[in-house]
Order: structure tokens, then sequence, then C-alpha cells
């Protein structure tokens, strides 16, 4: 006869296999599990490991006193690949640092790379661009934010913390944790543009008064950083550029386009 003990051990088995199989809510839009912070410390052990921008996930696993085939370690790959610090290289074993990724891991530059790897994120970006210039609101209420945003209503608490965390790392709570705020005296970006506050407030003006008649180019066209990083990456015309890294260049921006835009399934 089945005791007490075995008959509760028994109903907890079934619960948990029953959680398994409950399928998961799909998220609309795409967000870290963990945060910044852990992108730039697996950034840096890349470049730590060799002195270069590339190395074998093995050995930044080793770096990192990790396993390879960890969870953690494999959860920390997606995450510096999320934010735009590094890429598998195609058809190999090797990791290798990005154009953002590299000016991460460098004291010179590593300030205004921080912010632009925060505003990779489409999640972080567009909570940033909802409350440029306002007070954020209670968490209970910013996680509401988040799952109208396509973050599933049980990761809204998990995207939020990480959210925070990143932004501490990047600098956009330099003026306190009430505000997200770009941080001060970041000059231009690769490109020469500014990215500042007031910068994506005009962006906002602009688009609110879209369909003026006026054609050509303006602020409301608006390129994102890791896009822009990618154009200045090309080399000058007319001169040699080997095929495989060209290839290296357009898989980057495949990868690249999915973390900023929306494929048609997402969209609505």
């Amino acid at each position: 006869m089945e005791t007490d003990g075995a008959a509760a051990t028994s109903g907890s088995q079934t619960e948990q296999t029953a959680e398994k199989k409950r399928p998961r809510e799909k998220s609309g839009i795409s967000f870290p599990y963990m945060d910044l912070k852990s992108a730039l410390e697996f950034a840096q052990a890349v470049y730590a490991r060799n002195g270069s921008s590339e190395c074998r996930f093995e050995e930044v696993a080793g770096q990192m006193s990790l396993s390879p085939t960890s969870s953690g370690f494999r959860v920390r790959v997606a995450t510096a690949r999320l934010f735009g610090l590094t890429q598998k290289a195609r058809g190999s074993n090797l990791v290798c640092l990005t154009d953002l990724g590299l000016r991460a891991v460098d004291a010179s530059t590593e300030r205004k790379a921080k912010a632009e790897a925060f505003l990779v994120i489409p999640l972080f970006k567009k909570v940033y661009e909802e409350y440029l210039g306002m007070t954020l609101p209670p968490p209970d209420a910013l996680r509401r934010q988040m799952e109208s945003f396509g973050v599933p209503s049980g990761q809204t608490d998990r995207a939020r913390q990480v959210l925070l965390r990143s932004a501490e790392t990047a600098g956009f709570f330099e003026n306190g944790r009430d505000k997200l705020m770009m941080p001060g005296h970041l000059g231009g970006e690769p490109d020469g543009s500014v990215s500042t506050d007031s910068h994506v407030q005009q962006s906002r003006q602009n688009r609110s008064e879209s369909g003026n008649g006026a054609s050509g180019p303006s602020d409301d066209d608006e390129i994102d950083p890791v896009i822009t990083a990618l154009l200045a990456h090309l080399p000058p015309r007319k001169t040699m550029w080997p095929k495989s890294e060209q290839d290296a260049w357009i898989e980057l921006l495949r990868g690249s386009l999915r973390f900023i835009y929306y494929d048609e399934e997402t969209s609505e």
C-alpha cells in the first residue's frame, strides 16, 4: 500500500511533469536573461585569452572557470551575442568580438560602447524611448508596460531586473535611478552623429509631424547604432576585401537585423 509520504511524492512529481509539459509563452520582443555586466565579462574573457578578437569557445570557458557545456556558459554566450558584443565565426568553433565588442573592452572607448550595447536590446531601447525625460513607473507598472511590448507575463520581473542592472552598468542612471538618461559627455558616435536625449526627443517630434509632404532623409530616419558601426567598418571602395571577411560581415549584419527588427511572425 502506498504511504502518505509516497503519495505526496508522487503528486509532486506529477505536478513537475505537468509544469514541464506546459507550453512556454513566446516572447514578442528580444531581451537577455543576463545583464550587460555579464556580457562585458564574456567579451573581456575573449580578449584576455589570446589578446585578440577571437578564440575558441572552450578557451573562453576555461578563462571564465566554467564548463563549455554548462547552461551558465551557454547563457553567457547568448547574452554577449544579444548585446552585439560577439558573434560566432561562420563554420568554426571560434567566437569573435564585433567592432562594438572591441570598443567595449578598450578603456578609451568602453563608456560609449556600453551605452550603445544597452540600446542594442530591442526591449531596453523601447523602454528608454517610452520614458525618455520621464520618471520610471513603479515596478508593477513597468512590468505591465513590458508585457504590452511583448514580454511574456511570467518573465516580466526577470526582464525588469536585467534592464535595471544593465542600465546601471551602461551609465543610464548617472542622474538617479528614477530616470533612464543617456550618459553625459559621450560626444559623437562612430559615424560622427550624436546620440543624446534631445536627439531622440527630436525624432519623436519628427514622427508626430510626418506626412507634411517633405521628401528625402531626415532625423526621422533613425539608424540603429549597431548598423551604423557595421557600415563604418566597410573598407574603402575599389579595394581588396577577402570573401571570407565579406561573408563574416554579411552574417553579422543578418544577426543584427534579427535583434533590431521583427519578422512577420512577431510584428503584430
